[in-house]
């Protein structure tokens, strides 16, 4: 979102939703096709009365170079397991990103003091001295 003045915002991007459409309405119940699985936390029955990921958005979310969805724990995994020195794993892109530096890190700054100006001693007289 984009702000525009005045109290309004412009939404300034797009996205794609993948909808599901019904077109009919049935109840199916698992128990009478045999013993309902027993689902892990995270999971829940599904209309094929199998266990199914209860959190499909983040499944779906779940997409892109060094990403995997698994679907025993309902979680988004990395495939990079190790990156290279000075960078760490970013689990949010499945990426290694570069260590943030402070610019002192690593760097002797040496300040010549000989040009700087020298302060000069006063001393007041206390009042009622």
């Amino acid at each position: 979102m984009v702000y525009a003045g005045h109290n309004r915002f412009l939404i300034n991007q797009t996205l794609n939703i993948t909808m599901q459409q019904h077109r009919a309405c049935s109840c199916r119940d698992c128990a009478l096709e045999g013993p309902l699985p027993e689902c892990d936390g995270g999971q829940v029955i599904g209309p094929s009365c199998t266990c199914e990921c209860s959190n499909q958005m983040q499944k779906t979310d779940c997409k892109g170079v060094n990403k995997y969805w698994n679907e025993d724990t309902c979680t988004c995994g990395c495939q990079i397991t190790h990156c290279p020195r000075g960078t760490i794993i970013n689990r949010s892109k499945c990426a290694c990103d570069g260590l943030m530096r402070r610019p002192h890190d690593g760097v002797n700054f040496r300040l010549d003091v000989s040009k700087l100006p020298r302060l000069r001693t006063y001393v007041r007289a206390r009042p009622g001295a």
